[in-house]
């Protein structure tokens, strides 16, 4: 997934979403030398973590962009928890932690395919 700037925090209806997801970003440049931002979950020196809603009629969607992953989790918690989406919330980034769901929301079953 590719995008050219980092979302702002801001407050937004979250009826479409049925999930949150953790995904780490890179910066990176095209060869025309603009810049923009794409998930690399397997990167060890991620530019961001950003949280995506997983829309109810499929696909994803960037809700909010953090420096650091802990701020991105504790804020994916918070909404996921504040939220009580029926799928929870899940950390895709290969390197943080894996122990996150909290006991209010059912764990995924499996990743979504893109």
């Amino acid at each position: 997934m590719r995008r050219s700037q980092p979302k702002s925090r801001s407050r937004r209806s979250m009826s479409r979403f049925d999930a949150l997801e953790l995904h780490a970003c890179v910066e990176l440049q095209g060869e025309d030398g603009e810049k923009f931002i794409e998930q690399d979950d397997e990167s060890r020196t991620p530019t961001m973590f950003s949280v995506y809603g997983h829309l109810k009629t499929g696909g994803i969607q960037c809700l909010e962009d953090f420096e650091t992953h802990e701020a991105a989790l504790t804020w994916m918690n918070q909404e996921a928890t504040r939220c009580r989406f029926e799928l929870g919330f899940e950390d895709f980034w290969e390197h943080g932690p894996k122990e996150q769901t909290p006991s209010s929301a059912p764990t995924p079953s499996s990743r979504r395919s893109r």
